[in-house]
């Protein structure tokens, strides 16, 4: 039983223990920060941040009031804050805004999981996690976002302890609960002591817990003792202040009332007091009736807004209809005094006139602001006297000058005065319309212009161009245009025929720097790039990059007047018939062949032609010969259709000049006279073939080193950059990565041949170049037969990888380099070497 009784009493204190614990958690999950200090220390003269043991030298009694802004350390504007050993003692508790205020979590605002705690102020404190050069800490901040101290603490919640200014100072800070709160921890405190010391054997303190728990019930009844005695001071302010009468000293009574309540908050006593809301109301009203005794707008306008923030208006009090009534009264009397009708004579210069206009406009929103009709008298009279200021400055300009005339006319536009309603501001913008055509007239001046001349560079000419726009600029801002104005259009054709002349001087010279500069002016202004120098200078620029082949035009074969004799049919004589076309029987016109005395007409002729030519009937004979039996030797020389006799249908409009040439390359494609083909620039030229100069380069890449060649193009007379290869147009800016059979734009593949290639072939995992399997095994090596001469490979195109088939995984086999047998995969020595052997080959060949 003893035992059962022992065992019943250590459950029933461990029930309480937990319930301490329980309770002490409540009371550090419901502790929100709040300061506890209040005031701020001035800078030492002359001391830069960071200095710490210079301001740990000051003493305690030159702490004064007010916050004042420190030097920028880290990024950071600091407020200075009064240290530990300042502490103000209970009753002096300085006054700040952002001091003795109460700061809750807002969970909507986290960072590295942890809520920023705000106050009502704007005040907020922010964890800011670590960064280079800087530890995690929570910042405490001003509305404004000052630094006013940082504490270094990985907690949830900002510490109690451990808080720095700038200079590392301790600044104090402390955490108490709100008076609410802490009554209520420190009866569930109080009634949980007591039943751990009804079941206790001994003394509480023995235990940690409790131990604990004693000293936090001692904390929160010391804030209950403190928040009492603020309360208490409170009310005997109020009810002393109250006996006065009107004879009190509002403004000694409106400090007195903000020291108690901000004692109040220190010790958690908030507007939840009813006490304290009517000593906000009372100390709120109090600052109104010294504000009007001072009659300023500043001391009005700031005891109004603290009447505001407590919903106190003119409806519901009178002494804010008051104040607000005389805040009126008195930014009329400011659109009085800044308006005065004397100061339009005093205006001489642009800078006093918007003085008095930014003067005027800052009184015009302050008024506004305040409740004044834009309609009332003195309204309207300093609308006036600044319309008077922009006439009065406008006329100055206009008979003297000297004055900025953009100034007066943007001060014009910003008032609606424009040259409709307004003759002067109309005046001056004429004369300053004037003073835009004359700079425009004086800057293209041809003698000016001329001295330009033969600039390659285009630096002088870039500075006069700088001139021309900075004149056109300032016509535009004096409203002209460039349909209307005719000296902004001769200012534009003067740049373009600048730039023209500056890209002739930089071809002539073949330098590509000074083209590349000239031709971007030629972009700046417009020029058209189809335009003759632009294009000689393009020629000229790639010609110097690229040191193209220039391509010689395949002409026409001559004919002569025994050629054409021969052709023609000869004139009838008189009493003979007409002879017929040997195709079709009409009236003939001319032979095909000088070898021969066969007639046809031109249709025949054209139709014969176009069949030699889709049928490959070479070399090309007379219809008739051919029937005849020429066509029984292919060497038959009766009839042959020569190439002079298809510029004399040319001439005569039978053929085109297109059918011409391509009906001789057909016929000479065994000769060296059918080597030529047609500009696919579309230029109208055919131009001769020539064998390119071919460079190769070994270049190393992803898949290895690999072989690159590069042909050196050619250009024909029109300009146009060609591959002496694959005879395609190439651009200039790139013509230098051109592969042949690779970059057509206007290539496609059918979906039938796509199918076909995946079904027959396969990628290199290396290389990507395509293969085929012809047969036998899975084992492949990219470039030739499995296990083959690496050379091979290589000379193939191929990079010599060894791989399966089926999987396109790497297999390791062996494989021969020089007759050398060797295992594994190629290397890129041997790689290498294969290449440097191909190259030093093409360069001993010529090629």
């Amino acid at each position: 039983a003893n035992r059962m009784g022992a065992i019943e009493s250590a459950l029933a204190a461990e029930i309480v223990r937990s319930k301490v614990l329980d309770a002490l958690s409540s009371v550090e999950r419901d502790r929100v920060p709040l300061v506890a200090s209040g005031g701020a220390r001035p800078k030492v003269p002359g001391q830069s941040a960071g200095c710490s043991s210079e301001w740990k030298k000051r003493q305690p009694e030159e702490k004064v009031a007010g916050a004042l802004e420190a030097d920028r350390c880290d990024g950071d504007d600091w407020e200075m804050l009064p240290t530990t050993d300042t502490i103000v003692s209970s009753i002096e508790v300085l006054r700040l805004p952002d001091l003795n205020q109460t700061y809750k979590p807002c969970f909507e605002e986290k960072f590295d999981g942890k809520p920023t705690w705000q106050a009502p102020s704007g005040a907020r404190i922010e964890w800011r996690r670590a960064e280079p050069g800087h530890a995690a800490a929570w910042h405490w901040r001003t509305r404004d976002g000052k630094a006013l101290a940082s504490a270094h603490s990985e907690a949830s919640a900002p510490p109690q302890e451990g808080w720095q200014d700038v200079y590392g100072n301790p600044v104090a800070l402390t955490l108490v609960l709100p008076n609410a709160i802490a009554r209520k921890g420190s009866v569930r405190l109080a009634k949980l002591l007591n039943e751990a010391q009804t079941l206790a054997q001994g003394p509480l303190n023995r235990n940690t817990t409790y131990k604990r728990a004693i000293a936090v019930k001692a904390s929160l009844d010391d804030q209950l003792r403190k928040g009492a005695d603020a309360m208490m001071a409170l009310m005997d302010i109020m009810e002393k202040e109250s006996k006065k009468g009107l004879i009190r000293n509002d403004i000694a009574f409106a400090e007195n009332i903000d020291d108690a309540i901000s004692l109040c908050s220190s010790v958690g006593l908030g507007t939840e007091k009813r006490d304290i809301r009517e000593a906000l109301r009372v100390g709120v009203e109090a600052k109104l009736r010294a504000a009007l005794v001072k009659d300023t707008v500043s001391e009005l306008t700031t005891a109004l807004r603290q009447a505001w923030d407590l919903n106190l208006d003119q409806d519901t009090c009178e002494v804010v209809r008051l104040a607000v009534l005389r805040r009126r009264e008195l930014a009329k009397k400011a659109l009085v005094m800044v308006g005065e009708p004397g100061i339009v004579g005093a205006i001489d210069s642009t800078r006093l006139a918007r003085d008095v206009i930014s003067n005027i406009e800052r009184s015009l929103q302050m008024a506004l602001e305040f409740g004044v009709s834009a309609e009332c008298k003195e309204a309207k009279a300093a609308l006036e006297i600044q319309r008077s200021v922009v006439k009065r400055v406008c006329l100055i300009s206009v008979s003297k000058g000297g004055v900025d005339m953009d100034v007066c006319l943007s001060m014009a536009k910003k008032l609606n005065m424009d040259a409709k309603n307004t003759p002067e501001v109309a005046a001056l913008l004429k004369k300053r319309r004037d003073i835009a055509r004359d700079a425009l007239r004086t800057i293209t001046d041809p003698s000016l212009l001329q001295s330009l001349v033969g600039s390659p560079s285009g630096s002088s000419t870039r500075l006069i161009f700088g001139q021309i726009d900075d004149a056109l600029h300032q016509a535009r801002l004096a409203g002209l245009d460039s349909h209307e104005c005719k000296e902004m259009r001769m200012a534009v054709e003067a740049k373009k025929r600048l730039a023209k002349e500056a890209i002739a001087a930089a071809t002539e010279s073949k330098v590509v720097n000074e083209i590349d500069a000239t031709l971007l002016l030629a972009r700046e202004v417009g020029i058209d790039f189809k335009c003759p120098e632009a294009k000689k200078a393009i020629q000229v620029k790639v010609a110097q990059r690229l040191q193209p082949t220039d391509l010689q035009i395949k002409l026409q074969p001559s004919t002569n007047p025994l050629v054409v004799e021969a052709l023609q049919m000869p004139k009838k004589k008189d009493g003979e018939g007409r002879a017929e076309c040997m195709i079709c029987f009409g009236e003939a016109e001319c032979r095909l062949s000088t070898s021969c005395s066969h007639y046809f007409c031109e249709t025949c002729i054209k139709m014969a032609l176009e069949a030699i030519l889709e049928q490959g009937q070479f070399p090309a004979i007379c219809p008739a010969c051919r029937a005849e039996g020429g066509a029984k030797t292919r060497h038959y020389p009766k009839g042959l259709i020569e190439d002079q006799v298809l510029t004399f249908l040319q001439n005569k409009g039978v053929i085109s000049k297109e059918f011409q040439f391509r009906f001789m390359k057909q016929q000479n494609k065994d000769k060296k006279e059918g080597r030529f083909f047609a500009c696919p620039a579309k230029c109208g030229h055919y131009l001769i073939h020539q064998d390119p100069l071919t460079e190769s380069k070994i270049v190393e890449g992803s898949s290895g080193p690999r072989l690159i060649e590069r042909s050196k193009p050619g250009m024909c007379p029109c300009g146009a950059i060609v591959c002496l290869r694959c005879h395609e147009r190439l651009d200039p800016e790139i013509a230098e990565f051109h592969a042949c059979g690779r970059y057509h734009k206007n290539a496609r593949v059918d979906e039938a041949t796509l199918r076909e290639l995946e079904r027959s072939g396969k990628k290199c995992p290396n290389c990507q170049k395509f293969i085929q399997k012809t047969g036998g095994c899975s084992m492949m090596m990219c470039g030739t037969h499995a296990h083959g001469n690496l050379e091979d490979a290589m000379r193939n195109g191929g990079c010599g990888l060894q791989f399966n088939w089926e999987t396109l995984e790497l297999a390791p086999s062996f494989y021969y380099v020089g007759g050398q047998r060797k295992t594994g995969q190629p290397t890129e020595e041997d790689r290498r070497a294969i290449l440097l052997k191909i190259v030093g080959e093409n360069k001993s060949n010529g090629e």
